[in-house]
């Protein structure tokens, strides 16, 4: 269920972020909680499906860096 993800969005200043309230507008995305699952999505190419959008492989690591940072999530 949704409630055991995370949910991130893309913001056009920021990149992607993490949503823990699931609040944020726009187009959403989920991870699982587990960092194995952020170090893969990390290093995938291509677009974000979910997103409808391209992220850089830099915008991928600053959001697994944000997640790593925030033991809350």
């Amino acid at each position: 269920s949704q409630a055991h993800l995370l949910r991130i969005v893309a913001d056009a200043q920021e990149g992607l972020v993490p949503d823990p309230v699931r609040l944020a507008r726009g187009r959403g995305g989920y991870l699982h909680r587990d960092p194995a699952c952020w170090e893969a999505f990390a290093k995938r190419k291509g677009p974000v499906r979910s997103l409808h959008r391209t992220a850089s492989r830099g915008e991928r690591q600053d959001l697994v860096a944000r997640l790593r940072a925030d033991s809350a999530l």
